[in-house]
């Protein structure tokens, strides 16, 4: 119940806009250069990352981010 296992302890650590440790920062979540941020977690066997600023960047190009709002990938990705 309120005992904080390693896993949530890491989960309630994971960054946000304005708090990137990167040098240069990693760009904001709203920003044009979004997806540019750097991986925080990789899962390349599913076809997606968890970026820097939140973003859930996938293989194909669509993107997905932290206020729910999603970027759908080209159409070329799309028809493979």
């Amino acid at each position: 119940m309120g005992v904080r296992t390693p896993h949530r302890a890491r989960r309630s650590r994971s960054t946000s806009a304005g708090t990137c440790t990167h040098t240069p920062c990693c760009p904001s979540a709203d920003s044009g250069e979004a997806c540019l941020a750097r991986v925080r977690t990789a899962h390349p066997e599913q076809g997606w990352c968890l970026l820097c600023n939140g973003v859930i960047a996938f293989d194909d190009g669509g993107a997905v981010f932290p206020d729910s709002h999603t970027i759908e990938p080209p159409a070329s990705a799309a028809a493979a």
